[in-house]
């Protein structure tokens, strides 16, 4: 399994060193189906949540989010990016073209680059919008990047900006369902009711997503409404 020094060192390819700030607008996006929440580091705020593949791979797979702030247009940035990995003369960098996303279109770049466990391939989606900047990364041991290429990019086309959780929720009777739930949980925030509310979000709303399931439940605890 990946070793935490070269989850790090995929982790510190992603970004720019800018001031974290919040941002109205929510970013999703849909993981691998069965990838497990992975660690992150705390001092690494910008990464906004990380999932690995269960495997017995050197390197496991990886994706996670970040976004921060830029006053950079697309081009811009990618011309930053390829200034700061290329100063390594070990790293391959390259943009590989457009994807289009739920929120718009995304550029693709991709990096190898060496870590202790191999040479790792990233794969990253980039997407600007009001002065931020949103970066899916998907890296994976290169050898292996063949069999997830495909998996990294469809939830690369996953992505999307709400502006609230329930935004997605189009059937109403859902969403009143999914209220009740919530208030239930925070009348009575036991550890039973966090994995009951967990397990109905599991099997209501699968089609959102691992992501989406744990945000609602994180704003649930932190006594928010869903509405």
């Amino acid at each position: 399994m990946i070793r935490a020094a070269v989850l790090i060192k995929i982790f510190l390819v992603i970004l720019f060193v800018y001031p974290f700030v919040l941002f109205s607008e929510i970013p999703l996006f849909l993981p691998p189906k069965d990838w497990k929440e992975s660690p992150l580091p705390e001092h690494l705020p910008r990464i906004k949540i990380g999932f690995l593949a269960k495997t017995q791979l050197s390197l496991s797979p990886s994706i996670n989010l970040a976004e921060e702030k830029t006053s950079l247009s697309i081009q811009s940035y990618l011309k930053q990016l390829q200034e700061i990995y290329t100063q390594n003369p070990m790293n391959r960098w390259q943009k590989m073209g457009t994807i289009q996303t739920k929120a718009g279109t995304a550029y693709i770049t991709l990096l190898d680059t060496s870590t202790s466990a191999g040479t790792a391939r990233i794969l990253q989606s980039i997407f600007i919008k009001h002065d931020t900047v949103y970066i899916l990364t998907g890296a994976v041991a290169q050898k292996d990047f063949g069999q997830y290429q495909d998996i990294f990019l469809e939830s690369f086309r996953s992505f999307s900006l709400v502006e609230s959780l329930e935004d997605v929720i189009e059937c109403p009777k859902k969403k009143a369902q999914l209220q009740q739930k919530t208030h239930q949980y925070r009348a009575s925030p036991t550890k039973k009711m966090e994995k009951a509310l967990l397990a109905y979000l599991r099997s209501s709303f699968s089609e959102q997503g691992s992501y989406w399931q744990l945000l609602i439940l994180k704003q649930a605890m932190r006594g928010q409404n869903t509405e």
